[in-house]
C-alpha cells in the first residue's frame, strides 16, 4: 500500500480535522508587529486549503499597493 500524505497545496477535498482562516489587515509599519485595529480582517472558515488560498490571493491582490498590508492563512486543528 502506498503511503499518502495530505498535502494542503494540492488537495481540493475538505481536510479531515482542520479548517483554514485568512487573517490580516494593515499594519502600523513594515515590521508587521502591530495591526491597525480598524483594518483587522478574519475571513473563513474554509474546509480546504485551496479555497483559503484563493481568498488569500484575492485579498492580497486587492491590497497590493498598500506596503503595510499583509494577510496569512492560519490552520485550525479540529477535535482531538
Amino acid at each position: 500500500m502506498q503511503n499518502r500524505t495530505y498535502n494542503p497545496e494540492i488537495s481540493t477535498q475538505p481536510s479531515m480535522g482542520e479548517r483554514f482562516w485568512i487573517v490580516g489587515g494593515e499594519y502600523v509599519d513594515t515590521k508587521f508587529e502591530q495591526i491597525v485595529e480598524q483594518t483587522r480582517r478574519v475571513v473563513g472558515p474554509f474546509d480546504c486549503y485551496r479555497q483559503a488560498r484563493k481568498e488569500w490571493q484575492a485579498l492580497s491582490e486587492a491590497s497590493r499597493s498598500i506596503c503595510t498590508a499583509r494577510f496569512s492563512i492560519a490552520r485550525e486543528p479540529m477535535g482531538a
